[in-house]
């Protein structure tokens, strides 16, 4: 077998081998494994600081595909909801959804694919035998739950006769080392090809109807009390109509490798399938829909729903125990059921429907349910992956030294930042280190200093980085509270976002600000957003529009996606020439000050922005590197500036405007004034016999 990739090395001799046809007799011993896209790897992990400030639409005069056209969806993604929805029919019988699939294509198109799924039958057995019989059974337990389920059915024998499309799904294991219920889970391959065609070329995928995540962990900060639900097996809730059982055929034969394998059916709709994410969610918000005794419960339900997860929060334990039973009594219309409930605080009453868990994942971070609070857990891995995860134990602080491997390829670097997960950019002044050395990385590809993503990093990059993951460990150390909102307020909070920026980075921070009984106030840290600088240098000033425009983003996210009613909005920055452009018109201003003042304008109110002396500027956080330690639950990050705490007519902010502007476009007519003439002259009014003929010259 020849593998990799093979470099000339001086001194040796160079030899080259072409290879014109390879044979082999079992088809079934291969398994085909597609190389990482290291390049979506990337633009995933830099996605993080776009979540809440993204420009919508992408682009002016939008030719993208991508941007909305008319509310949230382009039309063709219009089309495609309308196939979906029309295509659920609701059984009041048997409380279910039955879903025709959305074909964009006649399904008699599809070749019987029988061979191909056969060969990928016995290429998944084989290598669950040599993976041994504990993980053949455990496969084996997955099947028979599916047809104990009512997922999966044996076809009869008058139906292998059956005369209208047909199409088998290859099916292999993935493992989910994390997961206690189901560490081995069945995928079926709906991509696979037989000659030329697979089942997702010939449907629809509809539209992402999937609620905006910032927001409903927005949400998820607002209440006393925080709930979260699992809805069990979400997507095999929804059934398949008749003629859609038969294009999800497949084999098995439960490890009898002497006999023909059996001939099954999948009777709901299947994760991997190109629409089955549409298809799901929108069974579940109709089934919303079609509640009418408890209103409350269907919002929850529709806003507050992510995939199979049911995220938010209430102002009481008892108004949390209420909402639950209204959400089971409607997800019960649709036949959906909750697999567990978890909430804030202690579960005295022992309730059957709560979970008493000490750490909950929501929606990749970790929350600790009893002490109300998110925390971060660090997960370093250098140790080889196979099909059933790391062959070695997480490193922690203690074997740090002795399991850091002498070099570091680039897409291991990429792969452990990849892993801290920070949707709310709780800890954004220190992945913005992390941001910076994966710059460093792409630039020494780029320069051609390495060859790719598999050669090791630079002794100055590896140093860095190892120093980085040390730091990691102290993120353990850190906690936010999940709830900005004391028990005892008096009124609707107030807003307040700062914006900074460096040679580095520019970036964001909002928080929230109560005034309590005793007169005193309470402020915690909601969000915040960053990005590193442009390759190409400009000026601060620019930088800092650039911070204002961030802020303006978020704010609007803020505003769009949270309960709160909030009674003021303050916007603060540290340069006076970003504070006085948006005062201007933005017609005075070149086309890059211009747009972003524009923007700007459009989201906020010039009276709102106030300057501030740079050391007051929490925003300043956002871009520099800090340690970890320097996040802490007492630190400035988490508490904001001292003079939040006091009384808005003692704070060190100003509202005075600079005179002498960058980037100023200045509009000069020269006249001659002998060349001036009277409209009179120009044009005879009265040689016209209609006012239409003199506005067709006039134009």
């Amino acid at each position: 077998m020849i593998r990799g990739r093979f470099d000339e090395k001086e001194g040796e001799k160079k030899y080259c081998v072409q290879i014109n046809h390879i044979s082999y007799d079992d088809t079934a011993d291969w398994h085909f494994r597609a190389k990482p896209n290291v390049g979506k790897l990337v633009e995933n992990y830099f996605l993080d600081e776009s979540l809440g400030t993204e420009c919508i639409p992408k682009c002016g005069g939008c030719k993208c595909g991508e941007c909305s056209v008319k509310g949230n969806l382009t039309i063709r993604e219009e089309r495609e909801l309308k196939l979906i929805e029309d295509g659920l029919t609701y059984d009041e019988e048997n409380l279910c959804w039955i879903s025709k699939y959305p074909w964009i294509s006649d399904p008699s198109k599809l070749p019987n694919n029988f061979p191909m799924a056969y060969a990928r039958l016995k290429a998944t057995e084989k290598r669950l035998k040599r993976l041994g019989a504990t993980q053949c059974k455990k496969y084996q337990e997955q099947i028979q739950d599916m047809l104990d389920r009512g997922v999966a059915e044996k076809l009869l024998k008058s139906e292998l006769d059956y005369k209208g499309p047909i199409f088998y799904l290859p099916h292999h294991a993935v493992y989910k080392t994390d997961s206690s219920s189901t560490p081995v889970r069945i995928v079926f391959d709906a991509a696979a090809s037989y000659q030329g065609i697979s089942l997702n070329d010939l449907l629809a995928k509809g539209p992402d109807v999937i609620n905006n995540l910032l927001g409903i962990l927005l949400r998820f900060r607002e209440g006393k009390i925080g709930v979260v639900g699992d809805i069990k097996k979400m997507y095999n809730t929804v059934k398949l109509s008749e003629e859609d059982m038969h294009t999800h055929r497949f084999l098995w034969r439960n490890f009898e490798l002497e006999r023909d394998p059996s001939h099954y059916k999948l009777k709901t709709v299947t994760f991997g399938d190109k629409p089955s994410g549409s298809i799901a969610m929108m069974a579940l918000r109709k089934t919303a829909e079609i509640n009418n005794c408890f209103p409350l419960a269907s919002k929850m339900i529709v806003e507050d729903s992510y995939v199979d997860d049911i995220i938010s929060s209430v102002n009481s334990k008892d108004c949390a125990l209420e909402r639950i039973k209204e959400v089971e009594e409607v997800l019960r219309l649709g036949g959906f059921q909750i697999k567990y409930w978890v909430l804030s605080g202690e579960d005295k009453d022992n309730n059957a429907r709560v979970l008493n868990t000490e750490q909950e994942k929501v929606l990749g971070l970790s929350w600790k349910p009893k002490l109300d609070t998110f925390s971060y857990r660090v997960k370093l891995n250098f140790s080889k992956k196979t099909c059933e995860g790391r062959i070695e134990s997480d490193v922690n602080c203690d074997n740090f030294e002795s399991c850091m491997p002498p070099l570091l390829t680039k897409i291991s670097v990429l792969s452990q930042f990849a892993k801290l997960y920070d949707p709310l950019g709780l800890l954004t002044p220190f992945t913005l280190k992390t941001k910076l050395l994966m710059r460093f990385i792409i630039v020494e590809i780029n320069e051609g200093h390495s060859r790719g993503w598999d050669d090791p990093i630079s002794d100055t990059l590896y140093s860095e980085a190892k120093n980085l993951f040390r730091e990691m460990f102290e993120i353990e150390n850190i906690c936010f509270n999940r709830c900005v909102r004391p028990a005892d307020v008096i009124k609707d909070p107030e807003l307040i976002i700062f914006c900074d920026s460096s040679i580095k980075a520019y970036g964001a921070v909002a928080y929230v600000r109560w005034e309590k009984q005793d007169g005193n106030y309470y402020v915690n840290l909601l969000c915040s957003k960053n990005r590193i600088a442009p390759m190409k240098q400009i000026s601060i000033p620019r930088l800092e529009l650039c911070a204002a425009v961030l802020a303006s983003r978020l704010r609007a996210t803020i505003e769009i996606n949270m309960r709160y009613k909030f009674s003021k909005v303050i916007h603060i920055t540290d340069s006076e020439i970003v504070r006085a452009q948006i005062q201007k018109e933005s017609h005075q201003f070149n086309s890059f000050v211009g747009i972003r003042v524009a923007e700007i304008q459009s989201k906020t109110e010039p009276i709102e922005w106030f300057w501030v002396s740079s050391k007051e500027n929490n925003a300043d956080l956002t871009t520099r590197k800090c340690n970890p330690r320097e996040l802490d639950t007492e630190s400035v990050w988490q508490k904001g500036p001292e003079f939040l705490y006091q009384d808005s007519s003692e704070w060190p902010v100003k509202q005075s405007t600079v005179s002498d502007l960058p980037d100023v476009v200045f509009a000069r007519v020269a006249l001659n004034e002998g060349e001036i003439n009277s409209s009179s002259q120009v044009i005879d009014i009265q040689r016209f016999s209609n006012m239409k003929r003199l506005l067709s010259v006039m134009a």
